[in-house]
């Protein structure tokens, strides 16, 4: 269950990037993607510090592969602490943007 809590956050970040590029002409659906991937980003990693505290550091590596050639994610105290600020931060961008930023560079935003 960890391994796909720690997964989660960039999933859920590459899943709206492709969402968000297929229904680009629809500003209102682009602002509800957004939203819905930002609330549930930040859900998940209250999660995943919730996870970490009660129990131990967790890593997850990918295909089974060791460090030097996989992929392994690794969270900690300290790491599951700085994706909670980045997810904070990163929907008060996204719902400042929805406010603000004219629809024709909205797309672009969200994207990245």
């Amino acid at each position: 269950m960890i391994e796909l809590v720690l997964t989660l956050p960039v999933v859920i970040s590459l899943l709206t990037a492709v969402l968000v590029f297929f229904v680009r002409s629809c500003s209102s659906w682009v602002d509800r993607i957004s939203g819905i991937s930002a609330v549930g980003t930040l859900l998940v990693c209250v999660g995943l510090l919730v996870a970490i505290v009660n129990s131990e550091p967790q890593a997850v590596a990918f295909g089974q592969w060791a460090a030097p050639f996989g992929i392994v994610f690794v969270a900690d105290y300290l790491s599951a602490a700085m994706v909670l600020v980045t997810a904070i931060i990163g929907g008060v961008c996204v719902f400042y943007a929805m406010a603000d930023l004219a629809s024709k560079h909205h797309m672009v935003f969200i994207m990245l």
